[in-house]
């Protein structure tokens, strides 16, 4: 995922810039629950093949595999926070480097399902250059950051050939009504459903509004992240207290 530094500074400059493109379709705005519960079925294991004749839906399953707080990008990172931690820490996490080699190979059928190109197939090899083996090779970039790099790039090139608006932090207003909407949801549900529109929602919340409104709007932030937690974890009373958070969230930010 993006570090909080780049994270925050795309979602302040989302306040006061527009888009620079204009796209046709908008997945993570229009439907979700949808891209995100694919992405996270693919995670889990399930063998699931992109959609056919859905270019924007595969694209953002491509998107959330490799930029969220699930995907290649922040798996890479890993591998380095790793080296900084006791070998029992590691030991009990898992293979850092297997993980994000993995995750990049689960990627790759999302990214195959759209038209490609030389730009695409360059991105593509640039990331299995930083991760050219199942096992950790001897010698890598130094960079922690070296495959948000690529794999930002790598979105940039699925928006244009999926024509979709693959960054919901681009419009933060929208963005705050999609997540608040998707908590909403999973308040209206039964016990059976809500918990996978809670677990998405707040997914949504860490990858994209985390950041900016721990800075603009910090005791709403608190209040949802806490809600979230609670919804989480059973305690439906905090229905109410995430959806008066973003109310108040969003007219300080837009009044």
């Amino acid at each position: 995922m993006w570090t909080d530094r780049i994270a925050l500074g795309a979602a302040l400059a989302a306040l006061v810039t527009p888009a620079v493109a204009t796209y046709a379709n908008a997945p993570f705005q229009d439907r979700p629950y949808e891209v995100a519960d694919l992405a996270l079925r693919v995670l889990d294991g399930e063998e699931l093949m992109p959609p056919t004749g859905d270019m924007s839906l595969a694209a953002a399953v491509a998107a959330m595999l490799l930029v969220s707080e699930l995907g290649v990008a922040e798996a890479y990172e890993g591998i380095f926070e790793a080296e900084d931690e006791d070998e029992s820490d590691e030991a009990e996490e898992g293979d850092p480097y297997a993980k994000a080699y993995a995750q990049l190979q689960v990627v790759r059928p999302w990214i195959a399902a759209l038209p490609q190109d030389a730009d695409l197939s360059d991105l593509v090899a640039r990331l299995d250059a930083l991760m050219p083996t199942p096992e950790q090779p001897a010698v890598m970039d130094a960079d922690p950051e070296a495959a948000e790099v690529v794999a930002q790039a790598l979105v940039g090139q699925l928006e244009r050939v999926a024509n979709a608006d693959l960054y919901l932090g681009r419009d933060l207003s929208r963005a705050m009504q999609t997540v608040s909407q998707l908590a909403a949801h999973g308040c209206a549900y039964d016990e059976v459903a809500r918990p996978r529109w809670f677990q998405i929602a707040a997914l949504y919340f860490e990858d994209v509004l985390e950041a900016p409104l721990s800075v603009m709007a910090a005791y709403d932030a608190e209040q949802i992240e806490d809600g979230f937690d609670a919804l989480l974890d059973g305690d439906m009373t905090a229905c109410d207290a995430v959806g008066a958070a973003f109310v108040d969230a969003h007219e300080r930010l837009f009044p």
